[in-house]
């Protein structure tokens, strides 16, 4: 592929609910033609959009990652960020060496956070790493604004024989550490899921919003927006 210098591509934005001067944006930065972007880059400011200072996050190699630090890997794609109620940044993605489903290949969900406005940021956390078997796609998370404890990362993953159900990994902590990635929803061997997001509502509901491809005859498809519901923090 060709990689596009200063190519931005998939922003993301979120503002601290403690201090509306305190964003922070997210995207891919030098993306290739034929997927991902050298690393991913986090561009902070703390006047309200006025300035902005830029963080590469270790999720790749261009961006800093490294064996010791979770991020050795070719390339990241898929950004996404969210702040606690309690001002704590959480930022993931998705890192890449090598081809999807090919020999040799694999792919992981990362997270980080950062406790100081996004200037320093801690090691990438590793919600789920595969091989050429699986390829983990479209992830995003969502810091619970009703419990500082709870952050909540979905994402579909996709089965080289078939299918994509919907994977949730909880951290209880603040992000200190992440549960086992588990499947949430499995919509069978014909179908997948994608876009999936969690909204939280005032009452600390949870509420995963996606949208599900089914396969039909003769290559063709349907889709169908879809809801599932926890009231439990995302034990169920």
């Amino acid at each position: 592929g060709t990689a596009y210098t200063n190519a931005e591509v998939e922003p993301h934005l979120a503002v601290n609910p403690l201090n509306a001067n305190q964003m922070i944006g997210f995207w891919q930065q030098d993306r290739w033609s034929n997927g991902s972007a050298r690393g991913l880059l986090a561009g902070v400011s703390n006047d309200g959009g006025k300035t902005w200072a830029l963080k590469p996050l270790a999720f790749s190699r261009c961006g800093g990652g490294n064996p010791a630090n979770g991020g050795d890997y070719t390339r990241a794609t898929d950004p996404w960020v969210s702040f606690g109620r309690d001002g704590v940044i959480y930022a993931m993605g998705l890192a890449t060496t090598g081809a999807s489903f090919q020999p040799g290949s694999v792919n992981a969900m990362l997270a980080s956070r950062s406790t100081d406005g996004g200037i320093t940021w801690s090691p990438a956390a590793t919600l789920i790493q595969d091989g050429p078997g699986f390829f983990n796609d479209k992830n995003t998370i969502t810091a619970d604004p009703t419990d500082a404890r709870y952050v909540y990362a979905v994402w579909d993953r996709l089965v080289a024989t078939g299918g994509g159900p919907t994977i949730l990994a909880r951290s209880s902590d603040g992000g200190v550490s992440w549960e086992p990635a588990r499947v949430i929803y499995d919509p069978g061997v014909n179908s997948q899921t994608i876009g999936n997001v969690i909204a939280v509502l005032p009452t600390g509901e949870l509420v995963n919003v996606f949208n599900r491809i089914d396969g039909g005859a003769g290559g063709t498809s349907t889709s169908t927006v879809m809801v599932i519901r926890s009231t439990d923090k995302g034990v169920t």
